[in-house]
């Protein structure tokens, strides 16, 4: 149990560094992103998430193909393309 604590602890730690090392990179991105096109900086999407439980049930098919019952969630990225946007 003690080893778990410990990972847990470097876990949190390393992903911190990350988000603070990451964050004006991201901030340049938002603001990139907002002032070249009207709309969100962000876009929102809800996902199915993997129940691993019913990985060895995929069928030697590594791409799932139907749910399984993961939990949905909502997946956040900056925008990459414009709201509303004429086709063509």
């Amino acid at each position: 149990m003690e080893g778990d604590e410990g990972r847990r602890t470097l876990n949190v730690l390393i992903a911190t560094l990350a988000l603070v090392l990451g964050l004006p990179l991201m901030v340049v991105i938002a603001v990139l992103v907002k002032l070249t096109s009207p709309g969100p900086v962000l876009f929102a999407q809800r996902r199915i998430g993997l129940d691993r439980r019913a990985l060895g049930n995929a069928g030697g098919n590594s791409r799932r193909h139907s749910d399984y019952g993961g939990l949905t969630f909502t997946m956040y990225k900056f925008r990459t393309m414009r709201v509303n946007g004429a086709a063509g």
